[in-house]
Formats: structure tokens, sequence, C-alpha cells
């Protein structure tokens, strides 16, 4: 995936307060240590989030930073040690490369900063089917709201009947982060059209229930631009 960054960089106060969310959910919903767990992310050029993991328990040795541009690859070793796994690749290849390496993720942060579409759903899709992961997996994805294409808008319609028919909206609502209460009806039905993009034929939620239930937690945060990004976290486990 392709990513722009906002003028400054990644590191501002708001994307600060969501990479603290995501990784407590991590740590909260992961069924086993996760410092034991090896974890996938995409720092961006800071590499701010890679410090946020480590303060979350993850070792070192267990953390997997992806970004396109191999550049930043050096920095993030300089910064945090040789010991961190680095992909100068796209999190597709990134995602092949670690199965060849015989490692299996249970944490991953998927944070594609990019419009919901047809690509995202490809990268989200092919990944999710890639024998990289553990049995169990916690999974956050992040995307620009409200950034679609008309046409892209209209996958939603399917997913935005179900919610209703199944009262699954308020369901959503009462799983955004402490603070925030705005959020959309569409919103709701982009989450779910998400994780069950992700699911597919492969995952299936590890509460047992259908795929609402494997949601965790979500929320939006606003970049410098003022663009809002909606992110989730889900828990699934292989079918």
């Amino acid at each position: 995936m392709n990513r722009r960054a906002p003028k400054g960089g990644y590191n501002f106060p708001n994307k600060r307060q969501y990479r603290r969310d995501v990784w407590n959910g991590f740590r909260t919903f992961i069924s086993s240590e996760i410092k034991n767990t090896h974890a996938l992310l995409m720092p961006s050029e800071e590499g701010t989030e890679i410090g946020v993991a480590l303060k979350s328990g993850v070792w070192r040795k267990n953390l997997h930073a992806v970004d396109k541009d191999p550049s930043f690859m050096q920095s993030y070793r300089e910064k945090y040690g040789p010991s961190v796994h680095t992909y100068g690749m796209d999190v597709v290849k990134a995602c092949e490369e670690i199965a060849k390496q015989g490692y299996k993720l249970g944490v991953a942060n998927l944070d594609l900063c990019s419009p919901y579409g047809t690509k995202s759903i490809r990268v989200l899709s092919e990944v999710a089917t890639l024998p990289c992961w553990e049995d169990k997996a916690v999974i956050a994805v992040t995307a620009l709201r409200g950034r679609e294409r008309i046409k892209h808008t209209q996958i939603y319609q399917h997913s935005l009947k179900y919610l209703i028919r199944k009262k699954g909206i308020e369901t959503i609502r009462a799983r955004l982060v402490r603070g925030q209460r705005y959020y959309k009806k569409l919103d709701a039905a982009r989450v779910y059209h998400i994780i069950n993009t992700f699911c597919g034929n492969t995952w299936t939620s590890s509460s047992g229930g259908d795929t609402l239930s494997a949601l965790k937690r979500c929320g939006i945060y606003i970049n410098p631009k003022n663009v809002t990004l909606l992110w989730m976290i889900f828990a699934v486990e292989k079918r």
C-alpha cells in the first residue's frame, strides 16, 4: 500500500493516542502473553510505533516492521536495534516473507492509511490467507474515512442493511474507545465490511459468534490535514 504522510509526518498527538489505544487493545485482547507473540506493524518513516509496541511488552526479536519504502529500514534498526525484523516492501510481500522464515503472527496493525476500496480489499484478502498466522490472532485495521470513490461506498449497503436488521450499529458504537461518541451508521458498515473482508473463508470470530462479535474496539482520529481515519481491532481464529 502507498501512504502519503501529512505535513510534519505521522507523529502528531492524535496519532500518538491512536497508537496507544491500539497497543493497549492488543495487550488486552490477545489470548497469550504479548511478549511471546510475533507482531506486525507499519510504523511509517519515524518508526515511533515500534517504541509503543516495545512499551506494550513485545520483545524486539518478535517485532516485524513493514514499509514499502526500504530506505526507512536502516533507521529502524539504528534506533531500535538489529533484532527487529524489517521489510522494505509492501505488506503482502512482507507477510509472504514472514511465512517463508517460519514465523507466525499473533498480532498485526494493518495501518493502511488509504481510502478503503478495490486495492485495500485485495490487500486484506491476500494477507488474511497467507500461512504467516497463528491459529488465533488479534488484528487492527485503519483506513481513511469518507474518501472512497462513489462506486466503493455502494459496497457498504449490504453491510448496512444487515446491521440495521441485526441491531448491530449500537453494538459497534458500544465498542468505541473511551471518550468517543460520534459514529455514523456508514462508519459501522465500514467496520463490518472490513472485518468480513479479512475473515473471508479463512477466519471466524474467536468469540464463537458471528463476524460482528469479533470486534473488540474501534475509534476515529483526525490528522493535521483534517482527514478522519477509522480504526478497529478484532479477534479471530482460523476456521
